[in-house]
């Protein structure tokens, strides 16, 4: 070998070129090497000494050379160490796994999204028109997966479709309900009837979709008592979608609207299970042009009163007349607390105090939807037993304020009154969410 050296340790008698040297010798320095070791060794001799890792032949050659060879993996052809074959090629094993395991997520992703599109397109998704399909004007929407399940057309809405999962009426009803003589204990305020309906959940959005469904409450009230704003937000007169919420969400971010709960979902919700809250009903409702507010409670023991009294103050306000039963023009209010959310219709002040609301995962009896009727007269008691316990008729939709709001933590958001949209200005102005903060009384 050219400038062949030696190991400077004094009982060491091995040589080589610089670089094979000086490795020789951190050897030594590791302890791996006593000082008499490797005594007229050559570089091959020391490299067989060391069992089954591939010693010094594996990164160097007989002249010092770095033993380099090229990686067979499809898409890379590096030049790697030979001793570092092993580790190169765990590497790409840990990637390709990492990527087959995003695959499969992904896999099952798209697998229950097209599971919701079908439920939300219900018998039309894989037929055309000439098949029983949807009308043409609605076909372009359903291809954004639009409209779904059976269609009833309800008489008097502004909605032109309304699944079988939509209850119009529930608040009349219960209006009814509490206009029972037995009932006469309660007094208590309600929301629109006429904007109101229950939109309750489905299998396919189990787990997750509690509140998309409070949000088409909101946006079924919009539609209704605000048709022309509803259009000019939304581009159409259907109802939104979950997958169509999804995509406005989205819209909202790409906008600046909410940065850091896009951040907190990391920029993707359309064609997940990902929970939404009050932030992203704001998100969805600014990037439109419509005016909601996000009140905030504060923590702890006084939270569940200081909500009552937010709530009593929103439609108590509105009846100069206190009957009671009070029905007031008032919009529903989105509910939010740990784990869960609900659509506010109104209060009840006595004779214990609590909240109405519309639960998704509570569907409408059948005994409530026959009554919906506004000329209902409980004598006739619609072919029931006399003893009919109107009580438990009402236990799904009222939340007492002592027992059953157990939370400390509490969001609501409410539609603005008022009509007209945003302009560019007031949409950049909200890009970043202010909560209102509710102060103890």
């Amino acid at each position: 070998m050219d400038d062949e050296c030696r190991c400077p340790f004094e009982r060491c008698k091995f040589k080589g070129d610089e670089v094979t040297v000086s490795l020789h010798v951190g050897r030594h320095l590791d302890g791996a090497l006593q000082e008499g070791d490797g005594e007229g060794s050559t570089v091959a001799e020391e490299a067989s000494e060391r069992d089954g890792f591939g010693g010094l032949e594996d990164m160097y050659d007989f002249d010092g050379e770095p033993n380099m060879i090229p990686c067979h993996h499809p898409d890379c052809g590096a030049m790697i160490l030979a001793a570092e074959v092993q580790t190169h090629e765990d590497a790409h094993l840990a990637l390709q796994l990492s990527l087959d395991e995003a695959q499969f997520a992904e896999a099952n992703e798209a697998k229950h999204f097209n599971a919701l599109k079908k439920r939300e397109l219900g018998h039309f998704m894989d037929r055309d028109e000439k098949q029983g399909g949807p009308p043409p004007k609605v076909l372009k929407a359903m291809e954004q997966v639009g409209r779904g399940g059976r269609q009833l057309l309800i008489a008097g809405s502004n909605l032109g479709w309304v699944t079988d999962n939509m209850t119009v009426g529930i608040l009349t009803a219960l209006k009814n309900v509490f206009n029972v003589p037995v009932m006469e204990k309660y007094k208590l305020w309600l929301a629109d009837p006429s904007g109101c309906m229950h939109i309750g959940g489905e299998n396919d959005d189990r787990g997750f979709g509690c509140g998309f469904r409070n949000a088409q409450m909101l946006l079924s009230y919009l539609a209704h008592t605000r048709p022309t704003d509803y259009v000019n937000a939304f581009g159409q007169k259907d109802l939104l979608s979950i997958s169509e919420i999804q995509q406005k969400i989205e819209r909202g971010w790409e906008m600046g609207i909410d940065w850091l709960g896009r951040e907190q979902l990391q920029g993707k919700i359309l064609g997940t299970r990902k929970w939404v809250g009050t932030t992203e009903v704001y998100t969805l409702f600014t990037q439109a042009g419509i005016k909601v507010e996000i009140v905030d409670f504060p923590r702890g023991e006084t939270a569940r009163q200081s909500v009552y009294e937010y709530v009593s103050s929103y439609f108590g306000t509105s009846t100069p007349q206190q009957k009671r039963v009070n029905v007031t023009n008032k919009g529903p209010l989105y509910f939010q607390h740990k784990g869960h959310s609900r659509t506010v219709v109104g209060y009840v002040e006595s004779p214990e105090r609590g909240l109405l609301v519309f639960d998704p995962g509570k569907k409408p009896t059948q005994f409530l939807r026959q009554i919906r009727n506004p000329n209902f007269n409980p004598k006739n008691n619609v072919g029931r037993k006399r003893d009919t316990d109107w009580e438990m008729v009402v236990k799904p939709y009222l939340i007492r304020l002592e027992n059953e709001m157990r939370s400390d933590e509490w969001q609501l958001l409410r539609i603005e009154e008022g009509t007209g949209m945003m302009d560019a200005r007031e949409r950049d102005e909200r890009k970043t969410i202010k909560f209102t903060r509710f102060a103890d009384q």
